[in-house]
This record gives C-alpha cells, sequence and structure tokens, in this order.
C-alpha cells in the first residue's frame, strides 16, 4: 500500500503496533493494488474508431474517512472506527451520447499510468477498519485515510465523426489508499507531513488545541 507524504511510519502511526492479522490484510491489500495498472490499461475496447484525446487534469489527496478524536495513552487501544467522510463515486458526465464511456476511463489510466476506479464505484468501498495498540505518549489522536483524488476534462474526436465529444472524469488512483493519524496535542512540524493533517485539525480537534490554533492561524 502507498504511502501520504511524510510516510505511513510518521507521526502516531509510526508508534502503533497493529495487529499481525490487520497487517496480512493491509499487505495483500497493497499487492493487488499494484498489480491492477497493467490489466486496466491494456483494455481492448477502446471509445470509438480512431480516438484522439485532449486531456487537462489533477491530482489531490482527499479524505475518505475522518475518525472522532480520541484522547490515547501508552497501552490504550485505538479502535479505528473508519466512519466514511464526504462519501463519493467515480462518474463521468458526457456533453453528448457515446457507446462506451469505459474506453475513456482506460484511456485515461493509460496516460497517467494508474490503476483508476471504475464508473460507479463507491470510496466506501476502500475503507478500512482496524485496531491498534498505542506505544506513544499521551495524544489526542484522529485517525484519517485518503486517496489521491483525479479530476480530468477532455475532448475526443472520432474517425468519420464530424462532431467532437466532450466531457469530464472524477475518480481516484486505487494504489494510492493509504492512511495516518493526526496528533491535535503537537504542531505541524510534529505530525506527518501531508494534507490530510490539516483537513483533520479543522474538522476533528478541538478548537483550543495546538494543531487546530496553528492551521487555524490562532495566536496562542
Amino acid at each position: 500500500m502507498n504511502e501520504m507524504p511524510g510516510g505511513r511510519g510518521s507521526g502516531l502511526v509510526g508508534r502503533m503496533a497493529i495487529k499481525a492479522v490487520v497487517v496480512a490484510v493491509l499487505l495483500v491489500a497493497g499487492s493487488t493494488g499494484c498489480a491492477a495498472p497493467r490489466g486496466e490499461a491494456s483494455g481492448e475496447s477502446k471509445a470509438c474508431e480512431g480516438a484522439t484525446y485532449e486531456w487537462s487534469h489533477e491530482a489531490r489527496w482527499v479524505p475518505i474517512v475522518l475518525d472522532q478524536m480520541h484522547t490515547v495513552s501508552r497501552g490504550d487501544e485505538l479502535k479505528v472506527e473508519g466512519r466514511p467522510y464526504s462519501p463519493w463515486s467515480s462518474s463521468i458526465d458526457l456533453a453528448q451520447d457515446m457507446s462506451s464511456p469505459d474506453g475513456v476511463l482506460r484511456e485515461l489510466s493509460r496516460k497517467l499510468g494508474k490503476p483508476l476506479a471504475e464508473f460507479g464505484k463507491k470510496t466506501e468501498s476502500e475503507v478500512i477498519k482496524m485496531t491498534t495498540e498505542f506505544e506513544g505518549d499521551e495524544a489526542q489522536a484522529v485517525y484519517f485515510q485518503a486517496v489521491k483524488r483525479v479530476d480530468a476534462k477532455f475532448t475526443l474526436k472520432c474517425s468519420g465523426r464530424d462532431r467532437m465529444i466532450t466531457g469530464k472524469i472524477s475518480t481516484w488512483d486505487k494504489s494510492s489508499n493509504s492512511f495516518g493519524t493526526a496528533d491535535c496535542l503537537k504542531p505541524l512540524a510534529d505530525n506527518p507531513e501531508n494534507p490530510v493533517v490539516k483537513v483533520a485539525a479543522v474538522e476533528r480537534c478541538p478548537k483550543g488545541s495546538v494543531l487546530a490554533r496553528e492551521v487555524l492561524g490562532l495566536k496562542s
């Protein structure tokens, strides 16, 4: 399983001993994600004959799980609830009808070199639940899970067709699924380096906590 910027070993996660059964599940999930791009990128079905594309896209980390804050001390068990956060589905929005919209997704997957979630797949399907033993000092822990969302616009030209097809795709990189834990008692510098920590601080940390005040730009 790929890691968020800063790595899965950063922050609180690096100080938690994950039970063996959870480790096995995560390793299986990670190896499956790595094998996916080849099959998806090599699909035979195309959107149309002689298809040529113009693309614009952006990718960004978005949380798909953001648990409530839990105060934990050394030896405590932290149960990851895995509550879906702002659920959404992979989708395509077309300005014109076309026979095989999945061919457009395969082309985007091929262009990016990443396995992309098929249309209709829900972010809830990526949620991981587990229980960990906390090994660090006291913390106000907020568990998060995130994927790299991909939003793309395209223009498609088909052979023998004067009118171009345009549309938008919203999906995610299936190999990017990763997790981490923010500590509301510590400043940004002592938390994992990734944008989801800031979301966790604003949405889940107590407003007077060290992390929330720093992210919100409040004076101590």
